[in-house]
């Protein structure tokens, strides 16, 4: 339950305990419950998205959806998108890259790649069919978080110095990586019966491929790129869910 409250409180704004000590072992392990606490957080979209259905426009509620996302998550996940592009987009030396990277200044190429992510979060939510709506509310940020779990299992850490990704990328076992993949394997084809099968395997090929990237762009992976892994999974896991199988 400690570690629950940890990885809740690492992911999301809510302040369950402001003095709770964290060492680099506790926040690591913390990592077995991030699916978790991304169906918490796709639990808060559900109900937010049927009380606001009842007396505002459909496309309104999508964009306040959007909204409540990164009010929740304290927007972590979007800076660290923006961070990654703009080192990546740098096409300079990898300890530069990481320099910008950690330099936390948003770049054009940074600005921009948050705009397109959450025009396309908002354009693939509008477009989902109403009785598919609160399962793909669910589904979206579960997928987010596990995806940040199965990177960091495949991926070494990268940073110049010790950041927020060590502890994840450390102390993720192959027990942590083995559970959260059956926990989000089994929610996904419970929501979207052999469709939600398809895009929980899908998400694992891109997580392998995503860490092999950056294990030659970067030499590994920091807590920005596994932040911007789950914006890019959440954008997918919508559209895929979008796609007829």
């Amino acid at each position: 339950m400690r570690r629950f409250i940890i990885a809740l409180q690492f992911l999301t704004v809510i302040p369950f305990y402001k003095n709770l000590k964290v060492n680099e072992e506790d926040l690591g392990k913390s990592a077995l419950y991030f699916p978790m606490v991304g169906l918490f957080i796709g639990g808060c979209l559900v109900c937010s998205n049927l009380l606001l259905s009842f007396f505002l426009p459909r496309s309104v509620v999508d964009g306040l959806l959007i909204i409540i996302l990164v009010l929740i998550t304290g927007s972590i996940h979007l800076d660290a998108l923006a961070d990654t592009v703009d080192g990546i987009a740098s096409g300079k030396e990898k300890n530069e890259k990481l320099s910008i990277m950690k330099d936390g200044q948003v770049g054009a190429m940074g600005a921009v790649a948050v705009f397109l992510v959450l025009m396309l979060k908002y354009l693939a939510l509008a477009a989902l069919p109403e009785y598919l709506k609160n399962q793909s509310l669910l589904l979206m940020p579960m997928m987010g978080r596990w995806s940040q779990v199965s990177i960091a299992y495949f991926s070494d850490y990268a940073g110049l110095k010790k950041g927020l990704g060590f502890p994840i990328t450390r102390h993720v076992t192959s027990l942590i990586f083995i559970f959260t993949t059956i926990i989000s394997l089994l929610v996904a084809t419970y929501l979207f019966h052999h469709r939600g099968f398809i895009i929980a395997v899908l998400v694992g090929l891109f997580c392998l491929l995503y860490s092999r990237f950056f294990k030659r762009a970067l030499g590994g992976v920091t807590g920005d790129v596994l932040g911007a892994a789950n914006e890019i999974t959440e954008v997918a896991v919508l559209i895929m869910i979008l796609v007829n199988f």
